[in-house]
């Protein structure tokens, strides 16, 4: 059936993927944002097209976090064409090998983020098998809310630490400075 073939395939993903990527063997970088949309998620323009056995993918993303180390990244890419299609079953996740066709250009790097800078990554007709199709066909939305909803609010987490030592600082600098008598 269908739901069994997605699980196999889902199985067979863990072990080429995310295995060797626990173990520190491969390096993985989410690549979302595009020059014209920015992150907004459904309006991806880079553009999956089907072709029987594989997916043949053109377009670009930039301020990928990592994109220069990755061996692999995980890309949304749009694969609904009809315009009328409810946003959120446009797009698909798929997952794409660097190689032939996979261009990665280094941007800058990021302020607090030592040797993680960004990367430009363009797509140039590459081929990717159908069995890198994360989650089910135009199911995008599915994947995008399990790992950036999330992901958001682990970005935020630290940051009351941040304002609590900041305001420390802050608060003893006030208490002992003296300013014009």
């Amino acid at each position: 059936s269908e739901a069994d073939q997605s699980i196999k395939s889902m199985e067979e993903q863990k072990k080429k993927y995310l295995a060797p990527m626990i173990a520190g063997d491969f390096v993985s970088a989410e690549a979302l944002t595009e020059p014209r949309g920015g992150s907004d998620f459904f309006g991806a323009a880079t553009r999956a097209k089907d072709e029987g056995d594989c997916f043949v993918v053109k377009g670009m993303k930039r301020f990928i976090v990592g994109a220069e180390e990755a061996d692999f990244f995980l890309v949304y890419v749009r694969t609904n064409l009809d315009d009328d299609a409810p946003a959120a079953r446009r797009i698909s996740a798929l997952l794409i090998e660097r190689g032939p066709g996979v261009e990665v250009e280094y941007l800058y790097g990021l302020m607090g983020t030592r040797g993680g800078g960004t990367g430009r990554v363009v797509f140039r007709n590459v081929e990717v098998p159908k069995e890198n199709l994360l989650g089910p066909l135009h199911g995008g939305g599915l994947v995008f809310e399990k790992m950036m909803i999330p992901e958001r609010l682990c970005s935020a987490g630290p940051v009351p630490g941040t304002m609590k030592g900041a305001l420390a600082v802050a608060m003893g600098y006030a208490d002992k400075r003296i300013a014009f008598g």
